[in-house]
């Protein structure tokens, strides 16, 4: 899904969210889907509610297939100097890669966050089929 739609779905239809970025996940690695992080606005709290209603939103906005699997707070968006929201380091990380950060991101210590996702099956609790 495009960045734009992201932002649009996480910020005006939940008016809690500051900015989000999603990313799909390289199936090489043993998982697959699509993650979403969200940067809360000041004072607002992410719940498990919020994810539920995004989740909602996306499936009848946007389509079932891009509901994402995992949707997690964050607290920083990478950005380029000209804060353009940068999509593509967070993919490579939450995909198992190690990353030199490009000169353009304003903010590259925030890339060191999400170097945790790429074992996300290790940081949620697994969830019983029946």
């Amino acid at each position: 899904m495009a960045s734009r739609a992201w932002d649009m779905l996480a910020g005006c239809v939940l008016g809690l969210v500051g900015r989000s970025v999603g990313t799909g996940l390289d199936g090489a690695i043993g998982h697959g889907g699509v993650m979403l992080f969200l940067l809360m606005k000041p004072g607002k709290p992410f719940t498990q509610d919020l994810v539920k209603r995004a989740k909602d939103a996306i499936a009848r906005d946007v389509g079932r297939r891009c509901v994402p699997k995992y949707v997690f707070e964050t607290p920083e968006i990478p950005t380029t100097i000209n804060l353009k929201k940068v999509e593509l380091p967070v993919k490579q990380i939450v995909s198992g890669k190690t990353i030199k950060p490009s000169d353009t991101l304003a903010n590259k210590a925030c890339l060191d966050f999400y170097y945790q996702f790429s074992e996300v099956e290790n940081l949620v609790q697994p969830r019983s089929k029946l």
